[in-house]
């Protein structure tokens, strides 16, 4: 698997998402550190922010998710998740008014748009599954 560089374009696709989702684990962003030019050494970093390196991972890497053969992107808790159409993100990033009672109202549309977006990506998955199969059929015809 590693390193990327040199195993990379050999992913198929499940293990392309879990390398993206790996690295969004891991990634954090350097903040504070030291140079010296000893050995041709460079930077020692010693404070990271997680959260800003996983939302520069994000913003970058988001565009290129949504040109991906079954358009897709890497969600805030790090997993890549179906893109929903631009018809339907609207709906899906709507604010739902401060008054909604959490029980009756709030706590059924978050739980509706999780089942959405994970059905859709099960979807996504399945398609991209199949897409391969057929490819690597025809490779060995």
């Amino acid at each position: 698997m590693w390193p990327i560089r040199e195993r990379g374009a050999a992913y198929d696709a499940d293990t392309f998402l879990d390398v993206i989702e790996a690295l969004h684990d891991l990634i954090a962003k350097p903040l504070d550190g030291w140079h010296h030019d000893f050995g041709g050494c460079g930077m020692h970093w010693h404070t990271f922010d997680r959260r800003a390196g996983a939302d520069e991972f994000r913003a970058q890497l988001n565009p290129l998710l949504a040109r991906y053969e079954m358009p897709l992107e890497l969600s805030a808790t790090g997993e890549v998740v179906a893109l929903a159409p631009d018809e339907m993100r609207g709906l899906l990033d709507a604010p739902i008014p401060f008054f909604a009672d959490h029980d009756l109202v709030t706590s059924r549309v978050e739980a509706a748009i999780a089942l959405y977006v994970y059905l859709a990506t099960i979807h996504a998955v399945l398609r991209l599954k199949e897409r391969e199969s057929k490819a690597a059929a025809v490779q060995q015809a």
